[in-house]
């Protein structure tokens, strides 16, 4: 399983209401889609990105004060964050957009993937593995 991704700059953090039936992979952070007003598990490349999942799936909860919400972290104009991708950062990779794909509901950089450009490399650490993007304008659904 891929590492969770981690938000980096600009951070935004909100509390949404996730759609009945989604079922999350605790402790990932998937790729999510708002669809009227609530959270949905999106796969691969979706045309829009709302953000990232951020919190346990409420369902395996034993006390919630706020049943079936979850918080994800927006895909906002200046926000980063750090991934993993389907090979090693390098130099090269910075600047350049690619797809976005999934592995065991955790969002992964698809490097082989510059057809459906979803992210983009603002940055790398090479000693983590691990690739600063942020959302194509294009794809954000919120703040695009």
């Amino acid at each position: 399983m891929a590492l969770p991704l981690t938000p980096n700059k600009n951070r935004q953090l909100r509390r949404y209401t996730m759609k009945v039936a989604e079922t999350p992979v605790e402790g990932g952070i998937a790729l999510v889609e708002l669809a009227s007003g609530t959270v949905v598990v999106a796969g691969a490349d979706p045309a829009l990105i709302a953000g990232f999942f951020a919190t346990p799936d409420p369902a395996s909860m034993t006390f919630d004060p706020y049943p079936l919400d979850v918080m994800i972290w927006l895909a906002y104009p200046g926000s980063t964050f750090w991934i993993e991708g389907t090979s090693a950062p390098v130099v090269g990779n910075i600047g350049n957009e690619y797809g976005i794909g999934v592995s065991a509901e955790v969002a992964i950089i698809d490097i082989a993937d510059t057809t459906n450009k979803r992210l983009v490399v603002e940055d790398i650490d090479t000693d983590w593995g691990l690739f600063e993007v942020s959302v194509l304008d294009a794809n954000r659904q919120l703040g695009g």
